[in-house]
C-alpha cells in the first residue's frame, strides 16, 4: 500500500524521526493511528484518522499527548538519557473514557531505575485533551519501558514492556542472563497493583547478542491472544505468533501455536539411516532406531553427524530426544563439513551436564563441536523425553521444547544451504520419530549486502 504521510510543510513537530504508534478504533467506528513525533528529540504523542484503514488524514497539527509534571519529566535537563523520553503510546477504551499507556521517566527517584509505564486519561470521546495519572508500573524497572500495552487473559490483568541489558541496567532472569526483550508484570485489576514474576522474560534473548526478538504485541485472532513479535538484527522481519500459555497463578509462557502448520507445503520422507560423521576422528557409534529415529553414543567427546540428504531450504523438524546418559545432545541446521570455519549455521543444544539450553554454531575440524552464543539456564534431564520443534526459514531458526518457546534467533551467517544433523557428547542418546515438512518460503527473503 501507499506509504502514510505525517509530514507537512507548515508542521513545527513532525519533523524528524517517527517512532512507534498503534491503531485503535475510535469514536464513532472511524480509526485512529497514534504515533511518536521527534523521536530522540522533543517527543510527544500525535494522531491520524481514516475511515478504510487505507487513507489516513491528518486533522490535529500538534501533538495530542505531552510528558506533564509533577507525574512525569518533561524537561531535558531532568531527563537521564539526555532528552524526554515520551513514546509509544498503547490506547484503549477503559469504561466511557480512552487511556494511554506510555513509555516515560519518573522524576526525583535513582537516575537508572526512573523508567515508567506512563497513565494518561481522555475523557469521553474527545481525544485531544489529556490529564495525567500516576503511572500503572514503576519507578524502579529500569532506564526504559519501551512498547507499552496493557491486555486481559484468564482474569488477570498483564503489562508488557521492552527493554535491554544494554542501556546500563542488567535484566537478569533466572533463565536469561543479561536479557533485553519484551518483558511482563501480573495483576488483578487494571489499576494494579502489578507483581513482576521472576521469571518475566516472554520472548527476547540472553548474553547480550545482537538484538533478537526486541518487541512483542498482543493480536487477537479468533478470540484469543496472541504474542507476535519482530527480529531486529539484521533487518526487520515479524517472527511466528505465539500462543499465550497461562498458568494457575498467571504466569504466562510463549507457546507453539498450531496454525503455523498451515506453512507446510508437504512431508519429506527422510532415511535416518543415511549419515555421515563430520569430524576427521570418528569417536561415535550411531544406528539407526526403527524406521524414522537414531540413536548415538560417544565414549568420550562430541560425535556429530549428518543426513545424507538433500533438504530444501525451509523445514519444519520435529522429534522425540531423549539423553539416557549422554552429558550433551544437539541439532544442527544448514551445516556444512567446512573445517576451521568460523561460522558454519546455527545449532540448539540440551546441556545436561551444566543444566542449560545453549543456542550456538557448529564448528569442525578434527573433531566437531559447537560454540556458545546464547546460554538458557533451564535444566534439560537425563532419561527425560523432550518433543523438539525446529523451523527453519529465511535466515531464522526458531525451537519449541514441549510446546513452549525456547529461542528465535538469526542464523549468523545467513546460510541457506547446508545440512540437518544430530549431536552426542560422552554418553547415549535417542531421537526417535523423526518428522521432517517443507515449509512455505518467506515471499520477501532477507537479501544482504552481498547478494
Amino acid at each position: 500500500l501507499e506509504h502514510i504521510r505525517v509530514c507537512r510543510e507548515d508542521d513545527s513537530f513532525d519533523c524528524r524521526y517517527i517512532g512507534t504508534g498503534m491503531v485503535f478504533e475510535g469514536p464513532g467506528g472511524e480509526f485512529v493511528m497514534s504515533y511518536t513525533t521527534n523521536l530522540g528529540t522533543n517527543q510527544r504523542i500525535s494522531f491520524l484518522h481514516s475511515n478504510d484503514l487505507v487513507h489516513w488524514e491528518k486533522r490535529w497539527p500538534e501533538p495530542q499527548i505531552k510528558p506533564q509534571a509533577p507525574c512525569y519529566v518533561d524537561n531535558p535537563k531532568d531527563a537521564v538519557t539526555g532528552n524526554v523520553p515520551f513514546r509509544d503510546a498503547f490506547i484503549q477504551r477503559i469504561g466511557d473514557n480512552y487511556e494511554a499507556l506510555i513509555s516515560a521517566q519518573a522524576p526525583n527517584c535513582a537516575p537508572l531505575g526512573s523508567a515508567v509505564i506512563a497513565r494518561y486519561r481522555s475523557d469521553g470521546d474527545d481525544l485531544q485533551n489529556w490529564q495525567p495519572l500516576e503511572p500503572l508500573l514503576g519507578p524502579g524497572i529500569g532506564v526504559m519501558a519501551e512498547v507499552p500495552e496493557h491486555f486481559e487473559l484468564g482474569g488477570r490483568h498483564y503489562l508488557l514492556w521492552s527493554d535491554s541489558s544494554d542501556t546500563g541496567v542488567l535484566c537478569d532472569t533466572p533463565s536469561r542472563h543479561r536479557a533485553q526483550g519484551t518483558f511482563y508484570a501480573v495483576g488483578d485489576a487494571y489499576e494494579g497493583p502489578y507483581t513482576i514474576p521472576e521469571d518475566n522474560l516472554l520472548i527476547g534473548s540472553g548474553d547480550l547478542s545482537p538484538c533478537q526478538s526486541y518487541v512483542g504485541r498482543i493480536a487477537i485472532f479468533n478470540d484469543e491472544p496472541l504474542l507476535y513479535h519482530h527480529q531486529g538484527f539484521p533487518k526487520p522481519a515479524l517472527g511466528f505468533p505465539k500462543r499465550l500459555v497461562q498458568q494457575p497463578d498467571g504466569l504466562l509462557k510463549a507457546g507453539y501455536w498450531n496454525e503455523v502448520e498451515k506453512l507446510h507445503i508437504r512431508r519429506i520422507d527422510a532415511d535416518p539411516g543415511m549419515f555421515t560423521e563430520v569430524s576427521d576422528i570418528p569417536i561415535g557409534q550411531w544406528n539407526k532406531a526403527g524406521q524414522d529415529g537414531l540413536e548415538g553414543t560417544s565414549d568420550y567427546g562430541t560425535s556429530l553427524i549428518q543426513l545424507d540428504q538433500e533438504l530444501p531450504e525451509d523445514i519444519h523438524l520435529r522429534c522425540q530426544v531423549t539423553a539416557e546418559s549422554a552429558s550433551r545432545w544437539g541439532i544442527t541446521v544448514r551445516d556444512t563439513d567446512q573445517r576451521r570455519a568460523e561460522i558454519t549455521g546455527a545449532a540448539v543444544v540440551g546441556d545436561l551436564k551444566h543444566g542449560q539450553w545453549i543456542f550456538g554454531r557448529p564448528m569442525h575440524n578434527w573433531a566437531s563441536f559447537v560454540r556458545p552464543v546464547e546460554r538458557i539456564h533451564r535444566a534439560p534431564r537425563k532419561g527425560q523425553g523432550y518433543q523438539i520443534d525446529v523451523f527453519v526459514r529465511d535466515i531464522y531458526l526458531e525451537v519449541y521444547v514441549d510446546g513452549l518457546w525456547l529461542l528465535t534467533r538469526v542464523i549468523a551467517d545467513y546460510r541457506r544451504e547446508g545440512a540437518l544433523g544430530f549431536m552426542a557428547e560422552a554418553g547415549h542418546v535417542k531421537f526417535e520419530r523423526i518428522r521432517i515438512w517443507e515449509l512455505e518460503s518467506f515471499a520477501h527473503p532477507y537479501q544482504s549486502p552481498l547478494d
